[in-house]
């Protein structure tokens, strides 16, 4: 069970008379500014596309909802932070995970794609770079797709070790 991660993405300044629209914007074009530092190539698929919503305080904002009659301002008296949502299951969207893996769209969509019609993944590579974080994310977000909750013990994941590993059928099983 992984928890969520809050990062400092950056900082939007908002007038007493801003309305939503105008922060609506202005957290976009933030979260933007943040991934064109992170990903200069635009390589991850990434963009203001990817939100979801905002919270802001105890309000929580979709973005392509209609706005709340409660002025930005009157909330930013109790909260200094916007907390982003970006589009995850969902909206059958892996943005979420990108942000996570930093893995490209094309190619997590690709692992889901396989996930779903072969039922297996085997993930190869150095250690230390992610393989056992991303066959439990990718796990999870199989299992939440499938309508289940993720709960201790659902997600397995079997780590094979060159040296101690003569049949090359074993690997990492989703059920």
């Amino acid at each position: 069970d992984l928890k969520q991660q809050e990062f400092l993405l950056g900082y939007v300044k908002i007038s007493n008379k801003a309305d939503w629209k105008s922060l609506d914007e202005a957290v976009c074009q933030t979260f933007q500014d943040y991934v064109n530092q992170v990903d200069p190539g635009a390589t991850l698929g990434l963009g203001k596309d990817s939100l979801g919503g905002y919270n802001l305080g105890h309000i929580s904002r979709a973005l392509d909802t209609q706005a709340p009659e409660i002025p930005p301002s009157r909330n930013l008296r109790n909260t200094t932070n916007v907390i982003l949502k970006l589009k995850g299951l969902k909206e059958r969207c892996v943005d979420l995970l990108v942000f996570e893996s930093l893995i490209p769209k094309p190619m997590l969509q690709h692992y889901v794609s396989l996930l779903l019609k072969h039922r297996r993944l085997l993930l190869s590579g150095p250690s230390g770079t992610g393989k056992s974080f991303l066959a439990h994310r990718l796990a999870e977000y199989l299992v939440e797709r499938s309508g289940r909750d993720v709960t201790d013990g659902i997600v397995t994941a079997f780590n094979m070790h060159q040296q101690s590993c003569k049949v090359s059928d074993d690997g990492i099983y989703f059920r």
